[in-house]
């Protein structure tokens, strides 16, 4: 899909948009680097402002297999025995005419009789609730953290935890010290491959990973090796801009590296790599995946 075209009409450009749907309008500007909010609001329009078919469009990931199909078989078949059945009414009109019952009349005296003695406990819980929200409303929540900060403190976290005996700045991962946006446009800008590590602190050999691959002396000289070619950004998933991020990817296991790069003058994922791997075989397959695109980096540098 271009991204030169203007999008739905339906979704006039008069209309305000609410609270979700400018969240859902920031997020995919995130995601995508499109820096025209008009056209992300199209694109989200377009899909009726489902956020993740619209990243994953965009970012030319296939979507994921959906049930509609059975759900709408077996709504037919329902519909169809339903039709079958005789109507309720028919059963026996007068018996909607007859009087009620003395166990229904009691049933109904005791329910009223029920509701009438929790009357004063249910009073009593409205008014504390009301005046306990009342009271909290004047302690405003912490904000949330901005993108940039959200990377920021990934990185200080890993350095802290990983690369405290480093001596220098130069034997440190060079991850990138911006949002997932930034980082996109520096990677559109100068025509490299962006490498983004999502990092999940809860799962099975991550601690692993990042000892034994990613500060690997093998894994930092391809780095090296490959500085004018490629970009290192990271980000854990526990928060917001690397949640944001791994919702577009279709991952099924941690650690994860993805490897987006312009393609048709769209920065695109083309690979990721998940679970954890030795540093030659996470080596190799990111070798793969360069070579497998390097020829669409080629012709935007013509």
């Amino acid at each position: 899909m271009s991204l030169d075209s203007s999008g739905d009409e339906d979704d006039s450009s008069g209309q305000e948009l609410s609270l979700e749907q400018t969240d859902k309008l920031a997020t995919l500007q995130d995601m995508t680097g499109i820096d025209d909010l008009n056209i992300c609001r199209a694109l989200l329009s377009s899909n009726n402002w489902d956020l993740e078919a619209t990243a994953r469009e965009q970012l030319n990931i296939p979507p994921m297999m959906r049930d509609e199909e059975d759900h709408d078989i077996y709504r037919s078949r329902s519909n169809a025995n339903n039709a079958n059945l005789p109507p309720r009414n028919g059963l026996n009109e007068s018996s909607s005419s007859s009087p009620p019952s003395p166990s229904s009349t009691t049933s109904i005296v005791l329910s009223y009789g029920y509701s009438f003695l929790l009357f004063p406990f249910r009073f009593v819980y409205r008014v504390i609730h009301f005046v306990s929200s009342y009271f909290i409303s004047f302690f405003p929540s912490e904000p949330p953290s901005s993108p940039g900060v959200d990377v920021t403190n990934f990185i200080a976290a890993f350095r802290a935890e990983y690369e405290s005996e480093e001596s220098s700045e130069t034997s440190k991962l060079p991850f990138l010290p911006l949002s997932y946006h930034s980082a996109l446009d520096v990677a559109k800008r100068d025509l490299k491959f962006l490498v983004i590590y999502l990092h999940s602190p809860q799962h099975d050999r991550i601690h692993d990973f990042c000892i034994q691959t990613l500060k690997s002396r093998e894994f930092k000289s391809f780095l090296q090796r490959r500085r004018n070619e490629l970009l290192l950004w990271g980000c854990s998933i526990e928060s917001r801009e690397g949640y944001n991020v791994s919702k577009i990817c279709r991952e099924s296991a941690y650690p994860l590296i993805g490897v987006i790069v312009l393609r048709q003058n769209r920065m695109m994922f083309v690979g990721q790599v998940e679970g954890y791997v030795e540093p030659m075989s996470l080596i190799s397959r990111l070798e793969a995946i360069i070579a497998d695109n390097e020829a669409f980096v080629v012709t935007a540098r013509l």
